[in-house]
């Protein structure tokens, strides 16, 4: 490929004075006689008394490369390009040394400083393209691609084309698939005469993948003779609703002889995702010609097709065609073979279809959900659990969650608890650390940090349980998790429910929703109480507590907790949040109760009296006090007992 050279422009350099010229001279002829050593000193010598002319270090840089000194050579080089910054030859000329050198880096900023002088100059691009594609530099080889293209001239068609194929190729790979579409555009608007098949293969795979049908039927029409009868396409842009009216009233698609395969399969692609089937019917008679052999590819693109637009019944003679081949009998083409029987209601054969899936692919996830979900459907229950199973005892295999959750669900709707309780801490052991022993639980100290109690409980047997990537969401997790509580709390194993609610904590998934966090909080509190922990409900009803002060049912439920338990360190707290809130009643109330039960009567009356004032018409208000008044009354050591006695029995 030959590109446009412009003229060189240099600038002109200090000239040596002729006296200095001469010494130049006398140096030149002393390295031809030998007297190496001498020449390179009158060029030092010319150099101490002309620093700014360019002439001694040229003759310095010609002397060293004869002396095959590379060092110096590259030394005497790069001064002479600094010195002639506007010399393309001295920048192209590093270059090129550095290019021996294997320095990419310099010679990529050499051909920079060339392009600055000639501006023009496409030779200088294209090569300093080729050495960001080798550096790997892809951003800065797409931009000095467009550059090419922006200073190609217009009938510089073959070289537009050219750069173009490249620069497509390059976004393609760069996952830039609009860009790469584009360009390769903009090259078939502007020079149409350059155009070859690969390049409409190329087009058309990119105008697929941004899911532009209609532009590329439009391609297919422009550039390969194919047409449409009655023609009513011809008049309207691609991109408008009239065109794809159109197509869809034509009665046949008109495909020229020798046209070849792969555009053609295209074509009938296009016309399926534009809802035009009926125009591919005669079209795919010459790809069922071929054989499905060496065209498996392109039975599977139109079979997808098919498939995305919901005719599982023109897509399933296709892919059952390539089960039959050596090449194509794989697991993926028997998969989409099984999705087509399942949604044609030809259930037995999905069946069997997917059991061939998992026979050529056994760790096939969503074969064995689909397989699992039919054989429920045609009440094969056993076979639906079986098909989910997993060796969850081999430390070297990982576990699918998905199917550990479908298996969890079957297990669920037949009601076999056990089994779906053990499969289900199985699941949660992907995200919870479930302690080896129980007992471990007592030794958490809950004042410390949650990565603490994770430590703690970490189970060694665990730690060897491997999990794929493939994971279920977070609300399925707790969706589930929640189930597994409510299991647990029907069957009435309260100890495993208060298990299950603790080592919640340890929980990364969980604790990145906020509303999790606070109902496994609560989770915990409730198992501990129903499992009839009162000391461990206790620490937990107060956290809950100090977190909302004026929640009467966590009140209530304190009082319950409270009333189980052997000891009186809810005194203590109730008096300290009493210094906070000093006008809660509920605290105020506790307070009275908690002085009553010790014998402290003058100090539960006071504080029963500061509840009767706010509520005077409170039945349970009077009947306290009225019942400190007679504790009053009958204390051993009392006297005037009468007054005590009327006022205890006017209360209540």
């Amino acid at each position: 490929m030959e590109w446009e050279e412009g003229k060189p422009k240099r600038k002109k350099h200090n000239r040596l004075p002729k006296d200095l010229r001469g010494l130049i001279g006398e140096a030149n002829m002393r390295f031809v006689h030998g007297d190496h050593q001498a020449a390179i000193e009158l060029c030092h010598k010319v150099i101490s008394l002309s620093r700014k002319s360019v002439e001694p270090y040229q003759t310095l840089r010609m002397f060293y490369e004869e002396l095959g000194d590379k060092d110096k050579l590259l030394g005497f080089s790069i001064l002479c390009a600094i010195m002639s910054p506007n010399d393309v030859e001295e920048w192209i000329r590093l270059a090129e040394l550095s290019l021996e050198w294997n320095d990419l880096s310099m010679a990529v900023t050499c051909y920079g400083r060339a392009i600055r002088c000639e501006p023009n100059n496409l030779d200088y691009m294209w090569t300093r393209s080729n050495l960001y594609e080798q550096m790997g530099e892809t951003k800065k080889l797409i931009e000095q691609l467009g550059n090419i293209l922006n200073g190609l001239k217009p009938d510089d068609g073959e070289l537009y084309f050219h750069v173009a194929r490249k620069l497509t190729q390059v976004l393609h790979d760069d996952h830039q698939i609009e860009k790469a579409t584009d360009v390769m555009w903009n090259a078939f608007v502007k020079h149409d005469a350059w155009i070859n098949v690969e390049d409409i293969n190329f087009l058309l795979e990119l105008l697929m993948k941004r899911r532009f049908y209609a532009k590329g039927v439009k391609v297919l029409c422009d550039n390969c003779g194919i047409s449409f009868e009655p023609s009513l396409l011809s008049a309207h842009p691609e991109d408008s609703q009239d065109f794809l009216n159109g197509l869809k009233q034509s009665r046949q698609c008109v495909v020229p002889n020798g046209a070849p395969i792969d555009l053609t399969v295209k074509l009938i692609v296009c016309l399926i995702h534009l809802d035009c089937p009926h125009l591919t019917e005669e079209l795919i008679g010459p790809l069922l010609e071929e054989s499905p052999e060496a065209m498996g590819d392109l039975y599977l693109d139109v079979a997808e097709a098919f498939m995305e637009m919901s005719m599982y019944s023109k897509a399933t003679p296709l892919i059952a065609t390539l089960t039959t081949t050596e090449k194509y009998n794989l697991g993926a083409v028997w998969l989409r073979y099984g999705e087509c029987l399942g949604l044609l209601g030809r259930l037995d054969e999905a069946v069997d279809a997917y059991f061939r899936v998992i026979d050529l692919a056994p760790s096939h996830l969503q074969a064995r959900l689909a397989l699992s979900g039919l054989l429920q459907q045609l009440g094969r229950s056993e076979e639906a659990l079986s098909i989910l199973n997993q060796d969850d005892e081999d430390g070297d295999s990982q576990l699918e969650p998905q199917l550990l959750l479908q298996r969890c669900n079957l297990l669920y709707s037949h009601q076999i608890w056990d089994e779906f309780i053990r499969v289900s801490k199985l699941l949660h052991s992907m995200h919870i650390n479930w302690p080896a022993n129980p007992s471990q639980i007592g030794e958490y100290n809950y004042s410390v940090k949650s990565h603490r109690f994770r430590a703690l409980i970490k189970s060694k047997d665990d730690e060897d349980l491997g999990f794929s990537d493939n994971g279920v969401s977070v609300g399925e997790l707790w969706n589930h998790y929640q189930k597994f509580c409510q299991t647990l709390f029907d069957l009435k194993r309260f100890e495993e429910l208060e298990t299950a609610s603790k080592v919640s904590i340890t929980s990364n998934v969980f604790a990145r929703d906020e509303n999790i966090v606070k109902e496994c909080d609560f989770l915990r509190l409730l198992s501990c109480y129903f499992n009839r922990n009162s000391i461990d409900a206790y620490t937990f009803v107060k956290k809950e507590i100090c977190k909302d002060v004026n929640n009467n049912r966590l009140w209530n439920l304190f009082g319950h907790i409270v009333s189980t338990m052997q000891d009186l360190r809810h005194n203590r707290f109730c008096l300290r949040l009493m210094a906070k809130h000093q006008d809660h009643l509920a605290l105020e109330l506790l307070n009275g109760h908690n002085a009553l039960i010790v014998g402290s009567y003058k100090h539960a009356l006071g504080e029963y009296m500061a509840v009767f004032k706010v509520r005077p018409e409170d039945a349970l208000v009077n009947l306290c006090v009225g019942l400190v008044f007679t504790h009053m009354t009958c204390q051993k050591f009392s006297g005037k007992k009468t007054l005590p006695c009327n006022t205890g029995v006017c209360f209540p």
